[in-house]
């Protein structure tokens, strides 16, 4: 049955693998393997160390000698140690270390003497103190005389193909050859060379084949054929986590890339993409070589620029030089995100000077999804139309005048935000406007008040004034009015008339 694994990536573009539980963590342990490698002098040989924990171990390889040969070659989190022109005998070291210990497994790689050094050579490499290398009891070999060699020396298997490796031998001096194996073994063979491990559909993920050959003096060296099974995934899937519909803009959320049944995970890479820009990967550090359900996330945080954009993940096998090329790859379906953002003015502010009795329009346009809606808040008149074209809308003044003048403030609003703009308009000599306008606010009710007074004046002329004077009369005569101009018309009692 498939297991369930889960990656995490906590921040734009950051990732790691979730921990199991506490009762599940264990400290390292090594997985079986061959402790002891013989190769021919001057060949090339590869060693592997897996071991299984959790924590997932790190892996640390060490070597006793002083031979600069040797370079390490990670696949997923396997790291292989592949050591060219093998010259002397040594040991090599594999640590592997998490938070519940460390162990260390020594392997032990021997050369094989050449027929014509046999029996007094072992090495053709000068011995040193520094070079020379000590053996556990079980490990020294008495006379290693006969190598076995495979080839291919490693395979790599699409889970129910046909696989095919030939073990071979240059020694006569055997009683035979074989192969042991959970599927396709080959019993012991004598007066042979070469035999042959078939199998044509293989399934088995965890066969180890192991070639031996019994040789007369009792020794029966053995290799084992490093095999990788691997499966390519049933589907590849990406969703958005607790959410469905658009994405506002400045507002994390977690994409999930779900792989159903691959093999083996610790060779799996989970490449996310934004269309053609990768944006990140994600490795895994089991060692089981059975099909697993693994899911990765990838924490996004998107802007308006992303509205439209298209995610992917791709579970891509990187299965070594050995493996097929390219690598084995399953992408998802891409997943389209809508990205919804507040309105934002094409332009700033804006200062509009217009010529007494010319016409003007007032643009107000903004980005925004959904698309604003658009608002102009400004001083009615008769002068002043509003018109709307698609999402714009126009203030439009005809034979402007000075009670144009003023602030007209444009208002953008959707349902994640509302954003505003003002322009100014002033009318082209408003100041000299003003001023005459403030003289005759002054000036007028000047002339009004002096108008007043004269008419005043001239209707107190026109009534007359009086003033009374004595006159040598007898005391007894009454006092005569006297015109103030000294004339005028008089009755018959000599009193003036009126004028």
């Amino acid at each position: 049955m498939a297991t369930h694994l889960t990656s995490h990536k906590l921040h734009r573009f950051e990732w790691s693998t979730l921990k199991a539980p506490p009762f599940f963590l264990d400290a390292p342990k090594f997985l079986l393997g061959n402790d002891t490698v013989e190769v021919s002098a001057g060949s090339d040989v590869s060693l592997d160390c897996s071991a299984e924990g959790n924590p997932p171990p790190e892996l640390r390889w060490t070597n006793n000698t002083a031979e600069g040969n040797a370079n390490e070659i990670t696949v997923g989190r396997l790291r292989t140690l592949n050591i060219s022109r093998v010259t002397a005998n040594a040991t090599y070291n594999c640590t592997v270390t998490n938070s519940l210990g460390s162990i260390t497994k020594q392997i032990h790689v021997l050369v094989d003497v050449p027929p014509q050094q046999h029996p007094t050579m072992l090495s053709t490499a000068p011995s040193t103190p520094e070079t020379m290398t000590t053996l556990p009891e079980t490990a020294k070999p008495k006379l290693v005389t006969f190598p076995l060699e495979l080839n291919p020396p490693r395979v790599v298997v699409r889970y129910g193909d046909s696989v095919s490796v030939n073990c071979s031998t240059s020694s006569t001096d055997h009683d035979g050859m074989g192969w042991e194996a959970t599927f396709g073994g080959k019993r012991l063979e004598e007066h042979v060379n070469v035999v042959t491990w078939t199998v044509d559909n293989l399934t088995d993920w965890t066969i180890e084949p192991k070639c031996y050959i019994n040789l007369i003096d009792g020794e029966q060296p053995s290799i084992v054929l490093p095999v990788i099974l691997y499966k390519t995934p049933d589907s590849v899937s990406i969703s958005v986590l607790s959410h469905s519909g658009p994405m506002v803009e400045g507002t994390q959320y977690q994409l999930q890339c779900d792989i159903q049944n691959i093999a083996p995970l610790q060779n799996l890479v989970v490449k996310w993409n934004k269309g053609n820009e990768p944006l990140d990967n994600v490795t895994y550090s089991s060692v089981s070589k059975r099909p697993e359900d693994v899911s990765a996330t990838l924490m996004i945080s998107p802007s308006r620029d992303d509205d439209g954009d298209q995610y992917r993940c791709r579970a891509e096998l990187d299965l070594g030089p050995e493996g097929p090329q390219p690598h084995p790859t399953v992408t998802s379906e891409p997943l389209s995100i809508t990205v919804h953002y507040a309105p934002k003015f094409l332009l700033g502010n804006d200062t509009v000077e217009v010529s007494a009795g010319s016409d003007v329009s007032l643009n107000c346009s903004a980005e925004g999804n959904p698309p604003p809606e658009m608002k102009w808040n400004y001083t009615a008149a008769r002068n002043v139309k509003l018109s709307t074209e698609g999402r714009q809308r126009t203030v439009r003044i005809t034979t402007a005048t000075s009670t144009n003048a003023g602030i007209y403030i444009c208002t953008a609003t959707n349902i994640v935000g509302t954003a505003t703009r003002t322009t100014t308009v002033t009318l082209k000599g408003g100041s000299s406007s003003i001023i005459y306008i403030i003289w005759v606010i002054v000036f007028v009710p000047l002339v009004i008040v002096l108008v007043v007074l004269i008419v005043f004046c001239m209707m107190k002329k026109r009534q007359g004034h009086y003033d009374f004077i004595p006159v040598n009369q007898p005391n007894n005569v009454p006092m005569m009015p006297m015109s103030t101009t000294g004339e005028g018309n008089h009755d018959p009692e000599g009193y003036p008339t009126k004028v």
